[in-house]
């Protein structure tokens, strides 16, 4: 089927027939973007008379450049179109052009549109009277403040935009957000109005600083800043900071925008990756635990993570939830209208699995398994925590993937940071014996591989080598499935990045036709050629 223009639909309808009879449709809504249209521009605003510098370009879902034509069109304000040609990029793909903007140029947005195989991209850019300021302050926070710290240091700069240090003074204002003032309710002195009125009124601390060499700064305890919150606790609150820097020399204010950081109780945090939701039943279960600075940042320390988990099963003789006899009429009689009828209330346990205690890798990513062998657990409750630290522990609840016949496969990815033409290994695993596997991958949105691989012997657990394809990159998801007895398709899914970057090739050629040798070193002129 071949598309009209750039969005259509489709209906998906998948019907089921056998031991199971269904017939189900859903609305797929489908936009032809087989690449990417980049447009760029020196500047956001211009003035009248200047000259508009912009460069266009594509990537195509393999992030090699598109060669085709391009077909550009730059309107103004009023929709007018001024400019409009159709012409190829260069060597690489890439058109470079500019517009002068005339001297009565109209004010507003105007847009440039690239239109090519059915892919349309737009960027607006701006014509305005403006003066760009002489100076600028700004206010510089730690990213985030453990609150175990004594203190914080907060830095006021102001510079000239030729970037020359400002000499002045500046006003540092400093609050704590959120904090909750209250309201009342009362009669405004002036106008005799009712209106609201604050109970408390946020307290600001002040600072009156001298900028040496466009610098200044200031350290405030933790104390200082508890002050000025409505609670007792600086935890998850925010600190905002702004300053006023004046110019010695002309007497001028620059104001400068809030800078925030928010309270943290400590400096590490934990977190699961890939938002896992399920576990299986019968066969190994594998996540991954993220301990890293609030910064995104590795750990300097090194330290262990303890894993506990338990799940929860039904018990098998249900606890009354009323003893009350039935009355001798219909209970959804006249006498009983609206009561609930008696009903038994469902209990359940929980099973401890074993602790585990691992040590965390440098880079921050911790791998580890969990597994299942009670066919009725129906949630499966993970516990993370850092050094035994109560306050660096991450929580998740797990539902239990539904099988038929209770039978289930998992794989996991064996060859740490998988490379372009190179093989990845794969472990499959499952609670039956298979002797053929059935795989695809999924990369930039459709599938780039298909195959069967068959095995000389049944086992519970088989590996399969996967051939990385420059079409993987950056990330692919691969989906591995066997049908059983019963025509059941058991499936399961991994998601990993590629390295090794796609088809694009890098070259060096030297500049010269000669090398210079001197005391057995050698220098290379080299010009480098990268289109990512």
């Amino acid at each position: 089927m071949k598309p009209t223009s750039d969005d259509y639909q489709f209906r998906l309808r998948i019907n089921g027939t056998g031991g199971a009879t269904f017939n189900e449709y859903s609305n797929l809504n489908f936009r032809h973007d087989n690449m990417v249209v980049v447009i760029q521009t020196d500047k956001k605003v211009y003035k009248p008379g200047q000259t508009v510098k912009y460069r266009i370009f594509a990537i195509l879902p393999a992030l090699t450049t598109f060669m085709g034509k391009f077909d550009v069109v730059i309107e103004n304000p009023r929709k007018n179109k001024v400019v409009r040609f159709e012409r190829n990029g260069d060597l690489f793909g890439v058109l470079e052009d500019e517009f002068i903007l005339s001297s009565e140029a109209l004010f507003g947005d105007w847009k440039i549109t690239v239109t090519t195989d059915l892919v349309r991209e737009s960027k607006s850019f701006s014509v305005d009277r403006y003066v760009l300021p002489r100076a600028e302050a700004t206010v510089t926070l730690p990213s985030h403040i453990v609150i175990t710290e004594q203190s914080v240091k907060v830095k006021v700069a102001g510079k000239y935009t030729h970037g020359k240090p400002l000499e002045g003074s500046a006003t540092l204002r400093l609050k704590v957000d959120a904090f909750y003032t209250g309201y009342t309710y009362g009669r405004d002195p002036i106008t005799n109005l009712y209106v609201r009125f604050p109970k408390k009124i946020q307290p600001i601390l002040e600072y009156n600083l001298t900028l040496v060499n466009g610098e200044a700064s200031v350290t405030l305890t933790l104390n200082e800043l508890t002050a000025i919150t409505d609670t007792s606790s600086l935890n998850s609150k925010t600190l905002v900071a702004q300053a006023n820097v004046t110019d010695i020399e002309t007497g001028t204010v620059y104001e400068s925008k809030d800078a925030k950081s928010v309270f943290k109780s400590t400096r590490e945090a934990i977190q699961f990756v890939m938002d896992p939701q399920n576990f299986k039943p019968g066969v190994n279960n594998s996540y991954y635990i993220e301990v890293l600075d609030h910064d995104g940042k590795p750990l300097v320390e090194d330290g262990n993570v303890t894993i506990t988990a338990q799940y929860k099963t039904e018990d098998e003789i249900p606890t009354p939830l009323t003893t009350t006899p039935l009355p001798s009429t219909p209970y959804y009689g006249p006498w009983n209208f609206g009561k609930q009828a008696p009903c038994t209330l469902a209990t359940y346990s929980w099973t401890n699995l074993t602790t585990q205690i691992l040590i965390l890798p440098p880079n921050g990513l911790l791998k580890f398994d969990i597994k299942v062998n009670d066919f009725s657990a129906l949630e499966l409750e993970l516990k993370a925590t850092y050094n035994d630290d109560y306050n660096v522990r991450a929580s998740r609840t797990l539902g239990v993937t539904r099988s038929p016949s209770y039978t289930f496969i998992s794989v996991h990815l064996l060859t740490l940071n998988p490379k372009v033409n190179e093989y990845a290994d794969f472990e499959i695993s499952s609670n039956i014996k298979f002797s053929q596997i059935h795989y695809f991958a999924m990369a930039k949105g459709q599938i780039e591989y298909v195959n069967t691989k068959g095995y000389y012997a049944a086992a519970k657990t088989q590996i399969l080598p996967i051939r990385i394809l420059p079409s993987f990159a950056p990330n692919v998801r691969v989906f591995v499935y066997f049908e059983t007895t019963d025509s059941e398709i058991v499936i399961d899914a991994i998601t990993f990045g590629v390295e090794g970057l796609f088809k694009n090739k890098v070259g060096l050629k030297p500049d010269r036709s000669y090398i210079s040798k001197l005391q057995n070193i050698y220098y290379f002129n080299i010009k480098t050629y990268v289109i990512t």
